[in-house]
Formats: structure tokens, sequence, C-alpha cells
């Protein structure tokens, strides 16, 4: 079972959007940030049976994809909270 999280930054504003972490009973999908976009976001990366190469959304690029820490903001590098104006609604999520 995989969590749904969203953050935002208490310092510039940064709110990222609904994100997967996991697992759910197939698909798999991992949390990255794009240095070139400066973005985060969750990308489905595969099955049990079939890998994807990760991919930014936004440049459609591998190369500047990194798994992101759960800490710093993509914008100015503070320390990102958790909660955004999804998850101040919920303690928790889960998905499968």
């Amino acid at each position: 079972m995989g969590e749904i999280k969203q953050y935002e930054c208490p310092k510039c504003g940064y709110t990222t959007p609904v994100l997967h972490f996991g697992c759910g009973f197939e698909d798999f999908y991992g949390v990255y940030i794009c240095k070139k976009c400066r973005i985060i976001q969750s990308i489905y990366i595969g099955t049990m049976e079939h890998n994807i190469e990760p991919k930014c959304e936004s440049c459609n690029s591998s190369y500047y994809l990194e798994v992101w820490d759960e800490k710093h903001c993509p914008k100015c590098g503070e320390e990102m909270a958790w909660g955004g104006d999804w998850g101040r609604n919920f303690l928790e999520a889960l998905w499968d």
C-alpha cells in the first residue's frame, strides 16, 4: 500500500502536487525532483513485471531527475512542511 502526501514550503510558498509514494496493488510510483524544471513530481515507474524509465512530466528528460529526499524545496532550498492545501485535511492517506 502506498502513501499520498502533499508538501509546502513555509518560506516561498511552493506547494507540491499530490504525491504518490510507493506501490499500489500493481503500480509503482517514485517521487522525483527535476533539477532543470525545479519541480517535485510523482512518476509512474512500472509494475512488478515491467519497469519504465522515469521522465520529467515537464521537460520529458530523465537526465535531471533525482529521487526526492522529502525535505528540501526545489525553488528555494528551505525545508518543506508536510501538509499543503490538500494534506491539512488528512493525517495520512493510503492508496492501492
